[in-house]
């Protein structure tokens, strides 16, 4: 959910340009109802830029800092879901090794930074170049790293960084 609401909130900063009867005009991509000329469309924006620091940046580092203040205890753990003390943090570290509970917050980012291109970038070529670039940079991350608690997630991991960045390939040539 955390990539699919960021993209909301990515294209509230979109606008879209038609040409009207009293000249051009434009709306919101999110919300083709709302005028980026209008005080509503004001409001929104204020509020998606609030939302963009908080959410796909807020949660990530709330994400790291909580699991940074027990990290000791996720290495010291003796099975993979660790004792009673860490429950409300398994779901982060659980498919990681010890020594690998942060990752699960570059997972996080991983998803997150094809929102943040799309965001960023108007070029589709540019969008294509820095998703290229990054998901060669994550799967030889991965494949150094060797994250994962069982060898086989780390085998479809691997291959899975290789399929999306086959899809990149794709889509440059398709373009």
């Amino acid at each position: 959910t955390l990539p699919t609401t960021s993209m909301i909130i990515a294209k509230v900063f979109s606008c879209q340009e038609f040409n009207g009867l009293d000249g051009p005009e434009s709306y919101m991509i999110a919300d083709m109802v709302v005028s980026c000329d209008g005080k509503r469309y004001q409001s929104i924006y204020g509020y998606a830029m609030v939302m963009a620091v908080l959410f796909p940046i807020g949660v990530p580092l709330a994400g790291g800092l909580l699991l940074w203040l027990r990290r000791h205890e996720i290495e010291a753990r003796d099975t993979r879901l660790g004792g009673e003390e860490l429950a409300v943090l398994t779901f982060f570290f659980r498919n990681y090794m010890p020594d690998s509970w942060y990752w699960a917050v570059i997972e996080i980012w991983r998803r997150l930074i094809p929102v943040l291109l799309i965001w960023l970038f108007d070029s589709t070529s540019a969008q294509l170049a820095v998703g290229l670039f990054l998901s060669y940079v994550f799967t030889f991350a991965w494949r150094e790293a060797d994250p994962s608690f069982d060898g086989s997630s780390n085998h479809l991991a691997y291959a899975g960084s290789w399929f999306v960045i086959m899809c990149i390939y794709s889509l440059i040539f398709a373009t």
